[in-house]
């Protein structure tokens, strides 16, 4: 089983007490693992008044600081 998979199904769990806050964190943490941030998309307007949409280049430093840190114990 894949850490996103179970990072999934700790989010979806009822038992977990956490508000909603804590449920964003999550969210934001776990988008950043999966480089699909906000701040790596790109929404630009071309000459013909047409829209390209894209994602930037990441070098997946979230999934490599949690192996390291997953190292690390």
């Amino acid at each position: 089983m894949g850490l996103a998979t179970e990072l999934q199904s700790v989010t979806d769990h009822k038992k977990v007490m956490a508000d909603d806050d804590q449920y964003g964190l999550i969210a934001k943490w776990f988008s950043i693992y999966q480089s699909t941030p906000e701040w790596l998309k790109i929404h630009k307007k071309l000459p013909d008044d047409s829209y390209l949409d894209r994602q930037k280049m990441s070098l997946n430093m979230g999934q490599v600081a949690a192996k390291k840190m997953a190292s690390l114990v």
